[in-house]
């Protein structure tokens, strides 16, 4: 999965960075993860206590397993 806009807040994924998404596998507390997010698939990390609280609806879609990143 190719990232077209955003990252997330650190720096660790960028516009242009190549995603390897596994869909089989439980990810660690505190993992990149792409979850459906109000309809939307999202970058997000994962913490399923903090998203109880939440106002939106959230599902994890699939672990991230590597980040290949563009050559500036």
């Amino acid at each position: 999965m190719k990232v077209k806009t955003g990252s997330t807040g650190d720096g660790q994924i960028k516009p242009g960075d190549v995603l390897i998404i596994d869909r089989s596998v439980t990810p660690k507390e505190g993992s990149p993860i792409i979850a459906i997010m109000d309809d939307e698939l999202k970058i997000v990390y994962y913490h399923p206590k903090k998203w109880i609280h939440t106002q939106h609806t959230v599902e994890m879609w699939g672990a991230i397993t590597f980040i290949i990143h563009t050559v500036d």
